[in-house]
């Protein structure tokens, strides 16, 4: 459940915190080992709040990846292949980077 600005700002609140949250931990934790409990602490929520906003990690996790290939695809839209093949490889490594 992304932010889109429209929402109460304890609520806009909340879920940047789950989000930051679980791009810590994914990056330094296996997915497998990453549970509903730790995001919970890390982003100083309840258990019971994550789950008003995500009905599983697994739905979390989906969202972020959504978010992150439209991010992705608005930033390559207008490349055109292969002339741009080359550029679309340095957008690739610095997306990734950032």
């Amino acid at each position: 459940m992304n932010s889109n600005g429209t929402e109460d700002l304890r609520v806009q609140k909340t879920i940047t915190a789950i989000d930051q949250a679980f791009e810590e931990l994914i990056l330094t934790t296996d997915y497998e080992k990453i549970t509903v409990a730790e995001l919970a602490r890390r982003a100083r929520i309840n258990k019971k709040i994550f789950y008003r906003y995500y009905p599983t990690k697994d739905d979390l996790l989906a969202e972020l990846q959504t978010s992150l290939s439209q991010d992705y695809l608005a930033l390559t839209k207008d490349l055109v292949y292969p002339r741009d093949l080359a550029k679309s490889i340095t957008y690739f490594f610095n997306f990734s980077a950032k």
